[in-house]
């Protein structure tokens, strides 16, 4: 009998891209006040060259499987008695590859929350994962593949196009290294760090900068000059790695003769982890990278508690600005879209993973939304 040859690997990028196939993304919107969806990029052109594997694959529109094993490049049997096996996990919704559009990410997860704000409740949605993973895409896009944010903007003007008496503010901000900046101010030069400060009301940000606008042409332009100023650095693994976690926030208002609606959605881009021995930074990048991680594990405690500590647990909120910013957003009082991004490359196998279990305890968070604007 004939041995079956192994299958061939794709011999170009393109061909490599053209050969991912997974499971048709689940397109009907969610509508809970919890969702953890995940989207997984393909292999980079540079780890295709550098002749990585793809470990991730999409079983359906929920679950995916981490090829664990082939990452390793160890052998079967010796990882076999060390338990180290393939490792799967399920989401509310799963985007695998290239052939997941922004589209199909906005549509099943995120398009259902601006009606919501629109009606006066709150929301929050933000990216997760490794830097490297594709975070910054999934929010902001290109101009020729618009990401979340301006998708989400463009369906709140045309919902609002029939709306009398509403209108529309915009702030941005970044989380530098525990510093506040922001980054609609008319000038950033000898500009000092903003504080926090918690009301009534709920966390505010005095003298944050808060410009109306009037479509989503104008709010692009705004967050596209925001963002200019938002602190990257060139990486080994990204050559444009944010250095911050940037806030962008969208404030409705809706007059009506017995009131004032007031919903407010947080749009939260973060600074990607990531080990200083893979990334080979040093000195000023290193700093950074402490700080990120140090902000970032400071999410992962409360999002732990919050998930396992039961009602009354102390959930320690003030140990980063990050979590300061993101409390309301955690425990309770508005819907929260969490999108994780993770790498196929087994050279990201751990960040893959740390971002996975990150995730999946995201899950277990509830909260109850209510009617009430918080503003930053």
């Amino acid at each position: 009998q004939a041995e079956i040859e192994p299958e061939k690997p794709p011999v170009t990028f393109e061909s490599y891209l053209e050969s991912l196939d997974a499971p048709p993304p689940l397109l009907s919107p969610i509508r809970s006040n919890i969702v953890v969806c995940l989207r997984c990029r393909p292999l980079s052109k540079r780890e295709f060259e550098e002749k990585h594997s793809d470990i991730v694959r999409c079983i359906d529109g929920k679950t995916i499987t981490v090829e664990v094993r082939k990452a390793t490049g160890a052998d079967l049997d010796y990882l076999a008695a060390k338990r180290v096996l393939d490792k799967s996990f399920t989401f509310d919704r799963v985007y695998v590859g290239s052939k997941c559009t922004q589209e199909d990410v906005f549509n099943g997860v995120v398009s259902n929350v601006v009606e919501s704000v629109v009606e006066g409740e709150n929301a929050t949605v933000f990216a997760y994962g490794a830097t490297g993973s594709g975070k910054t895409y999934t929010m902001l896009g290109t101009p020729e593949n618009p990401g979340v944010i301006v998708l989400t903007m463009q369906k709140i003007f045309e919902e609002l196009k029939n709306c009398k008496g509403a209108s529309l503010e915009v702030s941005f901000l970044e989380v530098y290294c525990e510093l506040i900046k922001d980054l609609l101010a008319p000038s950033s030069e000898n500009q000092k760090p903003l504080e926090v400060r918690e009301t009534k009301e709920g966390v505010v940000i005095p003298g944050l900068t808060s410009l109306p606008a009037k479509s989503a042409d104008e709010v692009m332009q705004k967050l596209h000059d925001g963002n200019k100023k938002r602190t990257v650095r060139a990486t080994n693994s990204n050559e444009v790695s944010s250095r911050s976690h940037a806030v962008f926030q969208v404030k409705v208002k809706r007059k009506f003769t017995t009131g004032v609606k007031v919903g407010t959605l947080s749009m939260i881009d973060l600074a990607g982890s990531e080990r200083l021995k893979k990334s080979e930074v040093d000195g000023i990048g290193a700093t950074e990278a402490t700080r990120i991680n140090q902000s970032l594990l400071a999410l992962g405690n409360c999002i732990t508690k919050l998930a396992s500590g039961g009602p009354g647990a102390h959930v320690p909120y003030r140990d980063s600005k990050l979590t300061r910013l993101l409390q309301q957003s955690l425990q309770g009082h508005c819907r929260t879209i969490m999108i994780a991004n993770i790498s196929p490359s087994d050279h990201q196998v751990e960040e893959t993973l740390n971002t996975l279990k990150y995730a999946d305890r995201a899950k277990s968070i509830q909260t109850v939304v209510k009617k009430k604007a918080s503003v930053l």
